[in-house]
C-alpha cells in the first residue's frame, strides 16, 4: 500500500529448486483516496513547497488490515460495462472486507474480492461513537483487526494510546451523517501504553510510531511493538458482547473489568537512546517470543499463561454475586478465581534490554532499582502475603467446614439406623399382609368355583334349538313382510279389475293380446299366493301356531 492505493500482487511459487521464481503479476489496483499527480507517491504538492499536501491534512492511507469473510451483495461492486449490458441480478458473494486507516485517525470500510473484476466501491471515513474533538487522535499509525464477531477494530497513535471499538453494520432505518457509510465503530474504552520508564516525573511524553500484532491462538489478545519495547493486550469485553449477540438481553452485556496490558519488554529509560523492536513474531509451538532489536540482538521470551491474560469463557462458572456473608463468598467463590483477583497486578516488571553501549550513571541505576524493587514490594511480594493469608484463612474455613460435615454425617449415621430398624418392621409387616393375602386369595377361588357349579348351564341341543328358533322367527318375519307386499298386490289387482269393468262399461274394447296377458298375470299372481299359502300354512302346523 502507497500513495493512497493498495496494489495486490500474484506471486507464483517455484516448484523445485531449479526453477526461477517469477515476477510478480499486479492483479488490481484499488484507489484509497486521492493520490498525488506528480508521481512521487506523497499526495498533492502546492506550488512552490515540498510539503505533501496531503500527508499535511492526514489524509494519506497509513496502514490496512483485512477482517473476516462476509457474504454481502454483488452491488457493493460498481457496475462494468458488461454487467450493464448482462442486466444480472445481484448475488451475494464472498468478499474480504479491507479495513484502512488514515494519518488523521479516518478509518474506511472496503470489500474487496480476488475472483471480480468489477471495482469496489470505498465506504468511509466511519462515524465513531461517542463523537470526539480530536477523532480519537490526529496522529494515528496503525490499526488491527481481531478475528472476532462482531470484530473488534483496534486504533493505536504515536502518543502509545489504543482505542478498542466495535464494528457494526448501520441500520437502514438510521441515517448517519457521513454519506455512503453502512457501517460504524462504537469505541469501547481507550487503553495507555508505556513508552519505556521514566525514573523521574519531570521527563516529557515520547512518541513513536506502534505496530500492532495478532496472536495466532488466542483471538482475544494482541501485542504492540515500538521503539520502548513489546506490550501484550487482554481483551476482557469480547466474550461479553459475543454472549450479548447469542443471547440479547441488558444481564449478558457487562463490561465490569477492563482490558489488561502487559509490559514484556523495556528497551529504552528517560536517559537512554531508544532501541527500536525491528522483527516481531510468536512461536505457537513453544509459546515463545522472538523479536529482533535494531543493534541486532534477538530476544526469545518464553510467554507462561499469566492469571492477567486468560479469557474469562477459560475460568470456571461465575459466582452469584449477591453473597449475604464473606463466609458464603470465600466458599461459594472457586478458590483459584480468588488467588487470581489477589494476584492481579496494576503494574509488571518489564525485562530491560538496554543497548550495551549505554553506561547508565550511579543515580539512574539506583532510580532502575529502586523502582524495580517498589514493584516487586507491592506487586508481588505484598500480594504474595496476602495469598498466604487467604489461604490460612481458607483452612480455617475448610475445617470447620469439616467438623460441621462430621457431625452432619453422625447425624446421618444415627438415622441410617433408626431407618434400618423401620426398614426390619415393614419387611415383617409385608410378609403378614402377604400371607393374608395368599388366605384370602384361597377363599375367593373357592367361593367362585361354587358360584360357577350353581349357575345353570346349556346343553348343546338346547343351543341348537335355541338357535333354530331364533333362524324361525326371522324367516317367519321375512314370510309376514311378503304376505303383506302380496295382499297389496292383490288389492292393487281388484282395484285394476274394477277399473277394467269401469272401462268396458265405458265401452272401450281391449284388444285379444292384452287380455290375453292380463289373463295370464292373474292366473301367475293366484298360483304364487297360492304357493304361499301353502308354505304359510305349513310353517304353522311345524310350529304348532293357530289361526287367531
Amino acid at each position: 500500500m502507497s500513495d493512497n492505493t493498495l496494489r495486490v500482487y500474484k506471486v507464483s511459487v517455484a516448484s523445485s529448486n531449479d526453477e526461477f521464481m517469477e515476477d510478480p503479476e499486479l492483479v488490481h489496483v484499488w484507489t484509497l483516496g486521492q493520490y498525488s499527480m506528480d508521481g512521487t507517491g506523497a499526495g498533492w504538492s502546492l506550488r512552490g513547497n515540498k510539503v505533501p499536501f496531503l500527508v499535511g491534512l492526514g489524509e494519506l492511507a497509513v496502514d490496512f488490515d483485512f477482517g473476516l469473510a462476509v457474504m454481502a451483495m454483488s452491488d457493493i461492486f460498481g457496475c462494468d460495462e458488461e454487467q450493464e449490458n448482462s442486466g444480472d441480478e445481484s448475488k451475494t458473494k464472498l468478499v474480504w472486507p479491507v479495513i484502512v486507516l488514515r494519518g488523521n485517525g479516518d478509518i474506511c470500510y472496503l470489500n474487496t474480492s480476488v475472483t471480480s473484476t468489477q471495482k469496489p466501491k470505498f465506504e468511509g471515513p466511519l462515524p465513531m461513537y461517542p463523537s470526539a474533538d480530536d477523532n480519537y487522535g490526529v496522529e494515528a499509525c496503525s490499526i488491527l483487526v481481531l478475528e472476532t464477531v462482531p470484530s473488534v477494530i483496534v486504533l493505536a497513535t504515536s502518543s502509545g494510546t489504543l482505542y478498542h471499538s466495535v464494528l457494526l453494520e448501520i441500520e437502514q432505518s438510521e441515517k448517519s451523517v457521513i454519506p455512503n457509510a453502512y457501517h460504524a465503530l462504537y469505541v469501547m474504552e481507550c487503553v495507555e501504553l508505556e513508552l519505556g520508564i521514566n525514573l523521574n516525573d519531570d521527563d516529557s511524553a515520547y512518541t513513536c510510531p506502534v505496530v500492532l500484532h495478532k496472536d495466532p491462538v488466542c483471538r482475544w489478545k494482541y501485542y504492540s511493538t515500538h521503539n520502548t519495547g513489546i506490550h501484550a493486550v487482554s481483551l476482557s469485553f469480547v466474550s461479553h458482547i459475543e454472549n450479548f449477540f447469542d443471547n440479547p438481553s441488558p444481564e449478558n452485556f457487562r463490561f465490569d473489568h477492563p482490558s489488561t496490558v502487559e509490559y514484556l519488554v523495556c528497551t529504552r529509560t528517560n536517559s537512554t537512546p531508544v532501541l527500536p523492536v525491528l522483527g516481531f513474531t510468536l512461536i505457537v509451538s513453544t509459546n515463545t517470543i522472538l523479536s529482533l532489536l535494531a543493534n541486532g540482538d534477538v530476544i526469545s521470551l518464553p510467554l507462561k499463561i499469566s492469571e492477567n491474560l486468560i479469557h474469562p469463557d477459560l475460568l470456571p462458572e461465575e459466582v452469584v454475586s449477591e453473597e449475604s456473608t464473606p463466609m458464603k463468598k470465600l466458599l461459594q467463590e472457586p478458590f483459584v478465581v480468588h488467588i487470581r483477583s489477589i494476584l492481579k497486578r496494576n503494574i509488571n516488571q518489564p525485562l530491560m534490554k538496554l543497548d550495551k553501549n549505554v553506561n547508565l550513571s550511579p543515580q539512574e541505576s539506583l532510580d532502575l532499582i529502586s523502582r524495580t524493587t517498589n514493584i516487586l514490594r507491592k506487586e508481588y511480594f505484598e500480594k504474595f502475603q496476602l495469598v498466604r493469608d487467604e489461604t490460612e484463612q481458607r483452612v480455617m474455613a475448610l475445617r470447620a467446614l469439616l467438623g460441621l460435615h462430621m457431625d452432619e454425617l453422625n447425624q446421618l449415621d444415627n438415622e441410617k439406623t433408626q431407618l434400618q430398624a423401620m426398614a426390619e418392621k415393614l419387611a415383617e409387616k409385608y410378609e403378614e399382609i402377604t400371607e393374608k393375602q395368599l388366605v384370602l386369595n384361597q377363599r375367593i377361588e373357592k367361593v367362585v368355583s361354587t358360584v360357577l357349579q350353581l349357575e345353570p348351564i346349556e346343553s348343546l341341543a338346547e343351543r341348537k334349538m335355541k338357535n333354530e328358533i331364533v333362524a324361525v322367527e326371522g324367516k317367519v318375519s321375512y314370510f309376514e313382510k311378503s304376505i303383506s307386499r302380496l295382499k297389496k298386490q292383490m288389492e292393487y289387482q281388484k282395484y285394476k279389475k274394477a277399473e277394467r269393468i269401469r272401462d268396458k262399461q265405458r265401452r272401450i274394447q281391449l284388444g285379444g293380446n292384452q287380455v290375453e296377458m292380463i289373463k295370464t298375470n292373474l292366473n301367475k299372481t293366484s298360483q304364487e299366493i297360492a304357493d304361499l299359502v301353502k308354505v304359510i300354512n305349513s310353517m304353522k302346523q311345524q310350529l304348532n301356531i293357530s289361526d287367531a
